[in-house]
C-alpha cells in the first residue's frame, strides 16, 4: 500500500461497495482477519480527511486580491508591457481597474 491512491478518507458509496464485493466469499482465518483489519487501520491513519469549507482561511481583507489573482494580473501586465508600446499609461490604469473589480 505504498502507492497511496486515495487522497481523502471519505469514500463514495460505489467505492465502498466495490471493496465489500471484492472481500466476499473468501475464506479467512480469524488471525488473518485481524491482520487485515490492523493493516487497514494503519493505512487509513495516513490518509487525511476531506477538507471542509470551514477549514479554509478567511479572506485577507475586503478589497484585497488573493495572491493567485495578483500573480495572474502581474503576469498579464508584464506580458502587455512587453508586447504593446502605445499609450501604456492609459492601458495600465484600465488593467488595474479591472484587476481591482475582480476581488477574491
Amino acid at each position: 500500500m505504498e502507492n497511496k491512491k486515495r487522497i481523502y478518507r471519505e469514500l463514495s458509496d460505489e467505492t465502498k461497495q466495490k471493496i465489500s464485493n471484492a472481500s466476499k466469499g473468501r475464506p479467512k482465518s480469524q488471525s488473518h482477519r485481524q491482520h487485515i483489519s490492523q493493516a487497514m487501520t494503519d493505512y487509513w491513519k495516513t490518509i487525511p480527511h476531506r477538507p471542509t469549507p470551514s477549514d479554509n482561511p478567511p479572506p485577507q481583507s475586503p478589497g484585497r486580491l488573493s495572491n493567485k489573482k495578483v500573480e495572474t494580473h502581474k503576469s498579464l501586465l508584464s506580458h502587455f508591457l512587453l508586447t504593446k508600446r502605445g499609450n501604456v499609461v492609459f492601458r495600465i490604469r484600465s488593467l488595474l481597474k479591472t484587476a481591482l473589480k475582480i476581488k477574491s
